[in-house]
């Protein structure tokens, strides 16, 4: 059963006064008492903060794997109705055909009709024999209408057939396309809170645990030593080399990566994690951790943040309905809404979410259904491997 979103507390960051100030540590060092009631305050937070994050956490988790569900379902019915378009079309030209074949037999009849034969045509011996050929003739061609009317009808109707399940495979289609979208927006959501709380997990936990130190070890400590302690991780996190652009193709796709294909797109009965879809909906990319991750080309982020099995997972929207993914990535440089460019790094490969070791899972997608990233990448001038 899953938990109900909030904005509160429950949703959102908590507000810096409900946490012990760094004046009230340094006064409570000087009294024992008030000292252990301090710790075992900043214990119990926190516990608290890491039990929130870690539910947070398991939630989105569930909520991805529910919309992998919906994915998987409505990318099923787009190849169904794809593959039945394809035998109605298959089924209209074959009626047309045998349509016309009716109507070429038809004429032969009306050009070999035995009327208006004269009655010494018939009396004669040649004439007879003439005529017995010409009725023997227009027989055969009869049957021969009889079995091209009844193909006709035959192809006709399977063509039918085959066009209203067409249609009954396009409106489910349509049904699981919006069950996926609302569980993606469910799931987004449910990411964004497990962010929420991993940021205040990270932004206060850090400062709760240098109090505690400071309590613990009995020592002098101020809230400008912890700030300037942050200060000079953050700017050691944010210094990263200055990377080149992925080389572009003529029509302006790049390679995300430029490993070789280590598992490719379609069936998968060995799954190399327990739980994961047995149909694999990606190209696995060998690429070691840390390896820059290219835009395949210009787009706009639609998601960026952890996503479940996905772990951290960048999804790019290209327009025209095309829409690239780069999933168990080890750190996302970009956020949602900006505006890329082909062959810009937009992450670091890892091996975040349901992955055995660092590559790139590297998924495309059209009109929302998941498909093929080789042949698609290919006909861009960008081949995968």
């Amino acid at each position: 059963m899953f938990i109900v979103l909030q904005t509160g507390l429950q949703g959102g960051p908590a507000m810096a006064a409900e946490y012990p100030s760094w004046g009230e540590v340094e006064a409570a060092r000087s009294d024992e008492a008030s000292k252990r009631a301090q710790i075992d305050q900043l214990s119990s937070l926190i516990s608290q903060l890491d039990d929130e994050a870690a539910a947070a956490r398991a939630e989105s988790d569930e909520r991805s794997r529910q919309y992998e569900i919906a994915q998987a379902a409505f990318d099923e019915a787009a190849a169904a109705t794809r593959r039945l378009d394809e035998q109605t079309e298959t089924a209209r030209l074959q009626a047309e055909s045998s349509t016309r074949e009716a109507g070429r037999v038809a004429a032969m009849m009306a050009r070999s009709s035995t009327l208006g034969v004269g009655t010494e045509a018939i009396m004669s011996t040649k004439g007879a024999d003439a005529l017995l050929g010409r009725l023997g003739a227009a027989s055969r061609l009869t049957i021969s209408l009889g079995l091209v009317q009844d193909a006709a009808q035959r192809d006709q109707s399977e063509a039918a057939a085959l066009l209203g399940q067409a249609e009954v495979a396009r409106a489910e289609r349509e049904r699981l396309l919006t069950a996926a979208d609302a569980a993606f927006q469910t799931a987004a959501e449910a990411s964004l809170l497990a962010e929420t709380k991993l940021s205040e997990q990270q932004q206060f936990g850090e400062q709760l645990k240098a109090q505690l130190a400071v309590l613990s070890e009995d020592r002098a400590a101020t809230e400008a030593d912890f700030a300037r302690g942050q200060e000079e991780r953050k700017q050691a996190e944010q210094s990263s080399p200055n990377l080149d652009s992925g080389q572009l193709s003529a029509q302006g796709w790049a390679r995300p990566v430029p490993g070789r294909i280590t598992d490719p797109y379609g069936p998968r009965p060995q799954q190399p994690v327990p739980g994961v879809n047995p149909f694999h909906y990606a190209t696995d990319l060998s690429a070691g951790c840390g390896t820059p991750i290219y835009a395949a080309t210009d787009g706009t982020v639609e998601y960026a943040g952890w996503f479940g099995s996905y772990g951290n997972w960048l999804l790019l929207d290209h327009g025209s309905g095309v829409q690239t993914g780069y999933a168990h990535t080890s750190q996302l440089l970009v956020s949602r809404g900006q505006q890329v460019s082909a062959g810009q790094v937009v992450a670091f490969a890892g091996t975040t979410g349901a992955s055995t070791g660092c590559h790139l899972h590297y998924e495309v997608r059209v009109d929302d259904a998941r498909v093929d990233p080789e042949p698609f990448m290919s006909s861009r001038g960008a081949a995968l491997g």
